[in-house]
């Protein structure tokens, strides 16, 4: 059964042990990744692992190689979940701008990509899913219906009206026609 007084010793424990490494791990993760601020908060988010899980992390031979290999696992985490993000803007914005349901507009040297975002965030919720389903998910309107439950022609009129929505959002003409 552990005490307050156990708990205290190993919080006390943890935090000589942080304070005497951290400063370190940071300079060696930072370098490791090339990206000063991510290593920053990649070892901020390792240490709260590490006090989570303490006494199992305490006992190990090497607690600040632990920490290390969390830290180093959070960036490339980080960078898969924005490689996947790009992946999926690179598919949208092309296919929206291609077919014209962007006028054209949208292209990396007029717009960053977090403006798309921005503005699919904006959208309401329903409107998001549509557009995720179809862009990110790349499901036909058929199957966007199936998910959500809901008729071909409400999924139809959610993504028509969801992409004008984008085009006033990101400056591009209103265009004629349909989509994909």
């Amino acid at each position: 059964m552990t005490t307050d007084v156990d708990v205290t010793v190993a919080a006390l424990d943890f935090a000589r042990w942080y304070g005497a490494t951290a400063e370190g791990l940071t300079q060696r993760v930072s370098a490791a990744v090339g990206d000063p601020l991510l290593g920053r908060e990649a070892v901020a988010e390792a240490f709260a692992r590490a006090y989570e899980r303490w006494p199992r992390i305490a006992a190990m031979d090497s607690p600040e190689g632990w920490v290390y290999r969390v830290a180093v696992n959070v960036c490339r985490r980080s960078w898969r979940q924005r490689a996947l993000e790009d992946r999926a803007l690179a598919r949208m914005v092309p296919d929206l701008a291609g077919a014209g349901l962007l006028g054209g507009v949208v292209d990396t040297a007029h717009h960053h990509p977090d403006d798309l975002y921005r503005a699919v965030r904006k959208l309401p919720r329903r409107m998001r899913t549509v557009i995720r389903l179809r862009y990110w998910d790349d499901l036909t309107e058929v199957q966007i219906a199936e998910r959500l439950q809901v008729p071909v022609g409400t999924a139809s009129s959610l993504l028509t009206t969801a992409r004008a929505r984008l085009r006033r959002a990101l400056g591009a003409a209103p265009t004629t026609g349909g989509g994909r």
